[in-house]
């Protein structure tokens, strides 16, 4: 089974300067749980989106033009339509998931053989990267990092 990781830089900073208000094993978890969830929506809505983690759209695929154009495409017998790139059995976008954290970490991955093939590219496929993390994603974590942090120092010194 293959896993494709994203290395985030910076992410673990943020997360670490923010967990030293988390003084617990179950503190530092729900605050990896809370951004990992926040960026698992996002990396998800920029799938349907078909666009990289910086907003820059995949090159599209000649089978998604055609299912996307009303025709189908086959695989093992079975017809698929009305789906786009990197997305014709669906099988990519369904195994994307959120790994419970962990150790104040948590992961968003897939387990798909071929998806290292789809992110990277290769000498016949164009690199789609479907998984990663963006400059806006520094952002967005960051505000939801600070919420998590302002919710810490409530509950602490009330």
């Amino acid at each position: 089974m293959a896993i494709i990781e994203v290395e985030v830089r910076g992410l673990k900073e943020l997360v670490a300067s923010v967990q030293e208000l988390a003084t617990s094993v179950e503190e530092r978890n729900d605050l990896a749980n809370q951004v990992g969830a926040a960026l698992f929506a996002r990396i998800r809505q920029r799938f349907l989106d078909k666009q990289d983690p910086d907003g820059k759209a995949w090159p599209p695929s000649r089978a998604g033009l055609k299912r996307e154009a009303g025709g189908y495409t086959v695989r093992n017998g079975k017809r698929y339509t009305s789906t786009g790139t990197l997305f014709e059995t669906g099988a990519l976008w369904n195994s994307i998931q959120l790994f419970a954290a962990s150790n104040g970490e948590a992961r968003i991955g897939t387990d798909i053989p071929y998806s290292r093939y789809l992110q990277q590219g290769n000498s016949r496929l164009p690199k789609r990267v479907f998984l990663g993390f963006g400059q806006s994603d520094g952002e967005f974590a960051a505000l939801v990092a600070k919420r998590q942090m302002d919710k810490l120092l409530k509950d602490k010194f009330e």
